[in-house]
């Protein structure tokens, strides 16, 4: 049975650049497989995005910016809902920036999709924006030393009262400590194979390493050996709250407040941190 192993740079974990290039490698490698790995993830992407679409009404937020929008399913979501919008998208996975703009293609509202790192956003955009999101447990790809220095640039880039909306595990020692098999996704889109998709952490006091591994069947008899297995690892970094709402303020936001109604079954907690 042929397996494929992917593993990050142990040296990720202390380094920003090095961490910015095991995420790359891990998404670059996983993009076309991402709806395998979260329930119901294309029906969760639109919740959320009917949940922002009214708040952005409220707020009168047009310029939406969305930070680490990976295949940009999000970003399409928004547009369905409101062509009014002027979107845009970063990340640093080139593949993943491929995939949403050959998707984005097929819509009939734009969306403008850009490869960056979060530490170099004001070199991209001297635009400023009404709104900046960065969820999908995005930020805890990067150590949280990094974080408040990040806040900086999101803080610069927003307009007089936009908001910055972002997510964080409640907690995170629960999440990682358990290890998470999923059920069959379906057949891949490449094949009519049957794909099953696992996690498996190791968990330690300074980072986890997050295997994600796939399984691959001919048929529904899954107590046989799979056809083949793919490996891909990442490191995640767990965040405390408490020092997230300070990193928070010191890059100058405030009226911080919970989104309680867009809370998820993950254990996700989503904040709006309002430009101070």
């Amino acid at each position: 049975m042929p397996n494929e192993t992917h593993l990050p740079s142990d040296i990720a974990v202390n380094n920003y650049v090095n961490s910015l290039q095991d995420i790359c490698r891990f998404f670059d490698q996983i993009v076309n497989k991402y709806e395998f790995i979260y329930p119901n993830y294309l029906n969760e992407q639109r919740r959320i995005a009917i949940y922002l679409n009214q708040l952005f009404n409220k707020r009168q937020a047009t310029k939406i910016l969305d930070i680490a929008c990976g295949n940009g399913t999000l970003l399409n979501a928004l547009g369905e809902l409101n062509h009014k919008y002027e979107l845009f998208g970063t990340d640093i996975s080139k593949k993943s920036i491929s995939f949403a703009r050959r998707h984005s293609r097929k819509a009939n509202f734009a969306i403008t999709y850009n490869i960056i790192d979060w530490m170099n956003l004001e070199t991209l955009f001297p635009r400023k924006f009404d709104s900046v999101l960065c969820i999908g447990n995005s930020l805890s790809h990067i150590h949280q030393k990094y974080h408040k220095h990040i806040f900086k640039k999101i803080h610069c880039l927003l307009t007089k009262g936009g908001a910055f909306i972002l997510d964080i595990y409640s907690d995170w020692q629960a999440l990682f400590r358990e290890k998470k098999f999923f059920q069959p996704r379906g057949y891949s889109r490449f094949s009519k194979e049957i794909v099953f998709c696992n996690f498996i952490n190791e968990f330690n006091l300074n980072h986890i390493k997050r295997h994600v591994c796939f399984s691959y069947y001919l048929n529904q008899r899954f107590s046989d050996e799979p056809q083949r297995m793919e490996i891909y690892t990442i490191c995640q970094f767990p965040m405390a709250l408490s020092k997230l709402m300070k990193d928070l303020k010191f890059a100058g936001f405030k009226d911080i407040k919970e989104l309680k109604d867009l809370k998820n079954h993950r254990g996700l907690i989503y904040l709006m941190a309002p430009k101070g």
